[in-house]
This record gives structure tokens, sequence and C-alpha cells, in this order.
């Protein structure tokens, strides 16, 4: 009995070696190489998905702003680098709604195909330099879009 726990002391198969250590570590790269250009594109389409809903927002602030003052608003501001958005026009009270982080919205004249613009619509643009995509809400088509009309 003694002889056999003393042989297991003294058993230099106790740890791993270098190799299997090294086979590891390389294993893990090799994940990580293909790991980290998925999650990038994933983070882009995320921020691309967060412009889209920031439309949408914006268009049913857009439209909220119409029901309480029979006008939509003529003028939308916002402060670089915050997430409050400000919509008015005229003699009308403004409105807010709130945007995600880094993205920049404006107000572009809606125009038909005579080149002039329209009353009774508009068009809202985003933009956000981690995803390099410019999205549009146009109220004449409905929806967003990837240019107003």
């Amino acid at each position: 009995m003694w002889s056999r726990s003393r042989s297991a002391e003294n058993d230099p198969d106790d740890g791993f070696t270098l190799i299997e250590l090294l086979v590891v570590i390389i294993i893990i790269g090799i994940l990580a190489a293909i790991a980290i250009p998925l999650l990038t594109s994933q983070r882009k389409k995320a921020v691309s998905a967060a412009q889209r809903s920031d439309l949408r927002n914006a268009s049913t602030a857009f439209e909220t702003y119409y029901s309480d003052y029979t006008a939509y608003p003529d003028t939308l501001s916002q402060t670089a680098g915050t997430t409050t958005v400000s919509i008015s026009s005229g003699a009308n009270p403004s409105a807010t709604f709130y945007v995600s982080k880094g993205d920049t919205v404006s107000l572009m004249p809606s125009t038909g195909s005579s080149g002039a613009v329209k009353d009774g619509s508009y068009c809202v643009k985003s933009v956000n330099p981690d995803s390099n995509d410019t999205w549009y809400y146009d109220s004449d088509a409905g929806g967003i879009v990837t240019a107003c009309q």
C-alpha cells in the first residue's frame, strides 16, 4: 500500500505538456479569428436597426404633432451629441422625441415629381457614422426608404 501511494506522488503525468497548452491556445485563436468579424457585422446591423427604429419614433412624433396642431412640424433641431430632438411649426409649441446615441436626424423636404416641396408631407433622414448607413422615413411612401421621393 505504501509503495503505491509513493509512486503516485512521483508520477510525471500530473500536468499538461507544453505542446498540449500550445494546441489549446491555437484552437482558441482560430475560434476568435472566426468570431470577431461576425460580431462586428452584427454590431453594424444593430446600429442600422436602431436608426430605422428612431425614424419610426420620429414619424409617430410627427403624426402626434399633426393631430395636436393640425400642421406638420417644419423645423427639426438636434444639438450635436444629444439624443433629444425638438420639432415645431410656426407659433405652435415644440415637441420632442428621442433617438439612439450616435444618430443624427434631420428634416428633408419631401418633393413631388416636379421637384417642388409638397404640403402635408415630410421626410426625415437618419445618419449614424457607426453603420455607414443613411435611412429616410418618407410620409408619402408610408415607411422607411433609401431616398426621399
